[in-house]
């Protein structure tokens, strides 16, 4: 056997299938050999004497034979190696088939030779469409699912579906894309939970492998609020973590349930009616029974009961009334009411207003027997019968002397907690005084220009949070800073630091009495240090001789308009104020939006800063 016939034999034990063809006569290809695996595929069988004729076109399906053809044509042209995917007959499987073939072109001294190896992919394009037609299935069912549904890693939403975006009312997909989920709750469930935290805690649970099903309330982008069922559920994607959350809306059944518990409180107000008008036959098939009922009713109150007519004659008085008053009923009964007054003019005046008004709800002192003075509750009304005469009237008192004992407890314990805090905003104002002390000692060490000068605006900025406290310390208000004389403090304060050499700065204060919160005190009043301090640094420069710094506050509408403003030579041009490397107005930036505020810069003779906020 010589060496041709080894390569044949080896190449016929392969399993892949191959095909050698040389090109003939006429653009025809004779084929050189076919292997036992392309023969088996195709089930093809050798002619006696060789391989001879042999198309492989034939077994081409025939929406792929134009594609087969046009490879042959570039492989003959280009001489190059090609590949493509086509589906061919086969007669092991008696359908058709997916394949991958390879092509080459081989040059030897009896012509042109093409190499044919045929891989059989038939498993791997099912497997393809298979997992196409999964991910459409999961798609699909991912975007028409009738519940909102998100993806979310890192507490940001990266993915959701339509439903979502009609179930919060959402402007758009660009309206949801990179916010985190928190940006859609109150702050506060209706269990009184922290949204923030609890959801963040459910996440962790969720990553950590046990899913989570629980109720949430979300806000729309309209603001309102709605109830709903969440599903948490985590998923890996190679080494990232995502979380899958799901949203059912279930306004319709919370309000289906309270709908029903109305309706079972509807039946049960009406066996309720029911028993009352079984009852009222009673008492009108025995009326005397019935006001002795009344009269037991009555005397088992423990709160004082006392009808008169409308003379101001005493008709009822129950046995709590007599331990409180020291009266019995035979005393009491038939004389006048202002016998339990403290003063005949005030009982005499309380009797008017009832009849004239209908009722009267308020405080009254009365008399008991041995002439004590008490403080009472009263709550009286009218008094008509069945046919709608007013008869008199009829009240019900309660003995408030220990509700006014724990009241003057009460305040003064108020008293002392304001006592406390506001020595709690001395300490407070004395740590940042001593913080101060410090950086002004540590700055004795430092050598470097910038870095005093950064030294020297942290205890500016500090200073002027010392001024609120010190502003609280001694307000009455210990809650809220009165912000005119605060800002007057703390101008004149950064007057006198700033003041330079032969350069006379001025300051304009046009300051309405205006009240704030701590928070938004300290927020406005860095604002102010910062934009005076730039003033006092940058703005008089090119001056000689004077500058005028113009600070106002005014409050209209519940809105605050705070203004600085300047006579220097302005910001120079080109330069966006906002995206400055300025660390003083960037700081002044993040605490406007801490305030809920806006502001505009006009650059008019000078540098204006105009911030509009409504916190208050």
């Amino acid at each position: 056997m010589n060496l041709s016939e080894h390569i044949f034999e080896f190449v016929d034990e392969l399993e892949e299938s191959i095909l050698l063809t040389r090109l003939v006569e006429n653009g025809h290809e004779e084929a050189v050999l076919i292997n036992a695996s392309l023969r088996f595929l195709l089930g093809y069988q050798l002619k006696k004497g060789g391989v001879g004729s042999f198309s492989l076109l034939e077994y081409v399906h025939q929406k792929d034979r134009a594609k087969f053809i046009k490879l042959q044509e570039h492989l003959w042209v280009k001489k190059k190696k090609q590949k493509i995917q086509f589906r061919l007959y086969s007669k092991n499987n008696k359908s058709f088939i997916w394949v991958e073939l390879r092509a080459y072109v081989k040059h030897f001294s009896s012509g042109y030779y093409h190499y044919y190896s045929i891989r059989n992919i038939d498993l791997e394009v099912e497997s393809e469409n298979l997992l196409r037609q999964s991910e459409l299935k999961h798609r699909l069912l991912f975007t028409r699912a009738n519940d909102a549904i998100f993806i979310i890693k890192n507490l940001k939403i990266i993915d959701c579906n339509e439903k979502m975006l009609s179930m919060f009312e959402s402007p758009g997909y660009s309206g949801v894309s990179g916010k985190e989920m928190h940006q859609f709750m109150p702050e506060i469930q209706n269990e009184g939970d922290d949204s923030l935290l609890s959801f963040h805690y459910l996440i962790q649970k969720a990553l950590a492998g046990e899913a989570q099903f629980f109720e949430w309330v979300f806000n729309k982008f309209g603001g309102s609020q709605f109830d709903t069922e969440v599903s948490l559920s985590a998923f890996s994607l190679g080494e990232e973590q995502f979380i899958q959350v799901i949203v059912r809306d279930i306004t319709a059944r919370k309000k289906a349930q309270k709908e029903e518990l109305r309706a079972k409180l509807a039946e049960q107000t009406n066996e309720l009616l029911k028993d009352e008008i079984e009852e009222r036959k009673k008492i009108q098939k025995a009326l005397v029974s019935a006001r002795h009922y009344s009269e037991s009713i009555i005397n088992s109150s423990l709160d004082i009961i006392v009808a008169c007519d409308k003379k101001g004659l005493v008709t009822e008085f129950n046995e709590a009334g007599s331990k409180m008053f020291g009266y019995t009923q035979e005393e009491i009964l038939g004389k006048g009411v202002w016998t339990l007054a403290k003063d005949k003019e005030d009982a005499d005046q309380l009797i008017v207003d009832i009849l004239a008004n209908g009722s009267f709800l308020g405080e009254i002192l009365v008399q008991d027997k041995e002439g004590r003075v008490l403080p009472a509750y009263v709550s009286a009304s009218k008094l008509i019968n069945n046919e709608g005469n007013i008869i008199g009237t009829v009240g019900v008192v309660k003995d408030v002397s220990e509700l006014k004992k724990s009241e003057l407890k009460l305040r003064d314990s108020v008293a002392q907690k304001e006592v406390l805090l506001r020595e709690v905003h001395h300490r407070v104002k004395n740590n940042l005084q001593v913080i101060i002390s410090i950086l002004k000692l540590q700055s004795f060490h430092i050598k470097d220009k910038k870095a005093l000068e950064a030294m020297s605006d942290c205890q500016t900025r500090i200073k002027s949070m010392a001024f609120i406290h010190e502003s609280l310390y001694q307000s009455e208000d210990s809650a809220r800073v009165n912000f005119g004389e605060y800002l007057r403090t703390l101008c004149n304060n950064l007057l006198s630091s700033y003041q330079l050499g032969s350069k006379k700065i001025t300051l304009d204060l046009q300051v309405k009495q205006v009240s704030l919160s701590l928070d938004a005190g300290i927020s406005c009043g860095l604002i102010v240090n910062e934009l005076i301090t730039n003033s006092f640094k940058h703005a008089f420069s090119e001056i000689k001789t004077a500058g005028k710094i113009k600070v106002s506050l005014t409050s209209k509408n519940g809105e605050q308009r705070l203004v600085v403003a300047d006579n220097g030579k302005g910001f120079p041009k080109g330069i966006n104020y906002k995206k400055t490397n300025s660390l003083g107005l960037q700081l002044v930036m993040g605490l406007v939006d801490q305030i809920d505020g806006n502001i505009q810069y006009e650059n008019d003779a000078g540098s204006k800063f105009i911030i509009n906020f409504n916190r208050p």
